[in-house]
């Protein structure tokens, strides 16, 4: 699943997994998947992303920020990438 949580050291983290995606749909998909995990959250959600050889274009960038700014925002405790 590439979007889940996991516990580490007792602490819930969601997990997104974008790792050597190489389409845009996966990638929109994964991240319309990660929305719906954030919309749900009634707490602060600690992030993991791994974003390792991802495909990238402007449109995928743009949907990113939007998301960012409107529904991501606010509601991370704290944020981790693997690049």
């Amino acid at each position: 699943m590439p979007v889940s949580y996991i516990t580490h050291k007792g602490r819930k983290i969601l997990y997104v997994n974008f790792k050597d995606i190489k389409s845009k749909e996966a990638v929109l998909a994964n991240l319309e998947e990660m929305k719906k995990f954030y919309l749900e959250a009634t707490e602060k959600i600690y992030l993991l992303l791994d974003v390792r050889g991802t495909f990238t274009d402007p449109e995928v960038m743009d949907r990113l920020k939007n998301y960012g700014k409107n529904h991501f925002n606010g509601k991370s405790e704290k944020r981790a990438s693997l690049e």
